[in-house]
C-alpha cells in the first residue's frame, strides 16, 4: 500500500511523507520542532493506483479530552457499493490496561455525516464477550473493551464523507481518549 498526504504549498509549515508500506501496524506522531502543543492534522490515504490488492483497515488517534472545545475528532470516508461495515470505538477507561495513565472515565461519541447531522452515538457500550460489538471487535483484530464505560458502535455505511467525535459523557472529567475505526468483514 503507498500511504501519503498531500499537497504540500511551497514556503508553508505542513509537512508531506510519501511511503510505500507492507502489511502491519505503524504510528503517527506530530509535533514541532520545539515541542510545542496545537492541534495538528494527519492524513493518510491509500494511495496505490495500481489496483495491488490491500486496504487501509484501522484508523486510530489519541489525545486528552475534556469537556467543551477539547474534543477528539477523526474523519473517514466510505467508498464502495452497498454499505461497508464499520466498527467505530470510543475507549477510555479501556486504555488503563496499556499503561496509559489520566484516561477519560466515561467517553461519549457521535458520528456525523456530511451534512453534519448526528446518524448515531454511543455511551457505554454494555460489555457483553458476545455483543455483536465485541465479536467484530475480534473480527478486526482490536483489543477488547475492559470498561463498559467506554463507546462503541457497529454500523453499515454508505458511500460517503463521516465524522466521529468524542466527548466526556455529561461534560464529566477530561483524560486521554482513542477514537478507533475499522472496516469489518460483513457475515
Amino acid at each position: 500500500m503507498r500511504v501519503g498526504a498531500f499537497p504540500v504549498t511551497a514556503g508553508s509549515l505542513d509537512a508531506a511523507l510519501v511511503r510505500t508500506l507492507g502489511e502491519g501496524s505503524y504510528t503517527v506522531q506530530a509535533r514541532d520542532l520545539l515541542n510545542r502543543s496545537g492541534a495538528v492534522l494527519v492524513e493518510v490515504y491509500d494511495a496505490d493506483a495500481s489496483g495491488a490488492a490491500g486496504r487501509l483497515v484501522n484508523l486510530s488517534t489519541r489525545t486528552l479530552v475534556g469537556a467543551g472545545e477539547s474534543k477528539l475528532t477523526a474523519g473517514f470516508v466510505v467508498r464502495g457499493p452497498g454499505t461497508v461495515r464499520v466498527l467505530i470505538r470510543g475507549a477510555g477507561g479501556s486504555l488503563a490496561a496499556f499503561g496509559v495513565e489520566g484516561v477519560l472515565a466515561d467517553p461519549q461519541i457521535e458520528v456525523f455525516n456530511n451534512a453534519a447531522q448526528v446518524i448515531a452515538s454511543n455511551n457505554d457500550w454494555g460489555g457483553s464477550a458476545t455483543s455483536p460489538v465485541a465479536v467484530a471487535a475480534a473480527q478486526a483484530g482490536a483489543f477488547p473493551l475492559t470498561s463498559n464505560r467506554d463507546a462503541a458502535l457497529l454500523l453499515d455505511l454508505a458511500d460517503g464523507a463521516y465524522t466521529v467525535e468524542m466527548t466526556p459523557f455529561g461534560g464529566g472529567a477530561s483524560g486521554q481518549g482513542l477514537i478507533e475505526i475499522y472496516a469489518v468483514p460483513t457475515p
